[in-house]
């Protein structure tokens, strides 16, 4: 079987033909390798500590037991649907998973209680209850949360813009922040309920070069030709104190 190998800064990685990362070596952690079965599945990971975890499949390539370095094991097991049945932990702890028609959970089981989850005609999650209450949710039509209500019936409520960028949330005590964009739909102010404002400014490649925030201080960016980031600087924009500045190197 054949190998490539290739650097990546300090880490060299070596690949099957089949493009399946087999080993990492790294200068500052050490060497990590990771073996396939005759299928292609993953079938252990060794870390640099040489902790193996062993991974084991069925006929169908699914996978049903995680052994850990410890030989502590986890189990899975399927329904006549190949959907997850059940997890059982390597403390011996079950969860247990129902579905719908759809394939879409609809309650899970452990000794600790159970989840029950219930969707709208999209596929959305409506409501997850569990022992201590029920939490909600409310969609638009383009299946943007409207409503978001805790299990003490606390609301958060959001509202969006034509094409899809929140502009208002709304807090349970009738608070607001309002979000204001250009027109390449980047974020540029956003004003909370005590009229304080953010705004936020991007160079020509959408990239976030400078905040200003209402406390007083600005925070800048600058980026390579490639678009990574250089520096970050914060300062106090009356005097010109400097807070913080992160220098970074590739």
């Amino acid at each position: 079987m054949g190998f490539i190998a290739q650097q990546q800064g300090n880490e060299y990685l070596t690949y099957q033909f089949l493009n399946r990362l087999v080993e990492s070596v790294d200068a500052l952690t050490g060497v990590s390798s990771q073996g396939f079965d005759a299928d292609g599945n993953r079938d252990s990971i060794t870390d640099p500590n040489s902790n193996e975890t062993r991974f084991d499949f069925d006929k169908s390539g699914r996978l049903v037991q995680e052994t850990l370095a410890t030989a502590e094991q986890v189990n899975y097991t399927y329904n006549a649907r190949n959907l997850l049945a059940s997890v059982t932990n390597r403390r011996g702890q079950q969860r247990q998973f129902e579905y719908d028609a759809g394939g879409r959970i609809t309650r899970w089981t452990d000794p600790d209680g159970s989840v029950s989850f219930t969707y709208d005609a999209n596929g959305n999650v409506l409501t997850v209850t569990d022992s201590n209450g029920t939490i909600t949710r409310e969609y638009d039509k383009l299946n943007r949360v409207t409503k978001y209500t805790d299990i003490q019936r606390n609301t958060l409520q959001y509202a969006y813009d034509e094409v899809g960028n929140l502009v208002a949330l709304t807090y349970p005590d009738g608070r607001q922040v309002h979000y204001e964009y250009d027109a390449a739909n980047q974020l540029i102010k956003v004003t909370d309920w005590a009229g304080r404002e953010t705004h936020y400014e991007y160079d020509l490649n959408g990239r976030l070069i400078n905040t200003l925030r209402p406390n007083g201080t600005q925070m800048t960016r600058v980026y390579d030709d490639a678009g990574q980031l250089l520096q970050q600087k914060e300062v106090i924009i009356s005097s010109g104190e400097l807070i913080n500045q992160f220098d970074f190197a590739y």
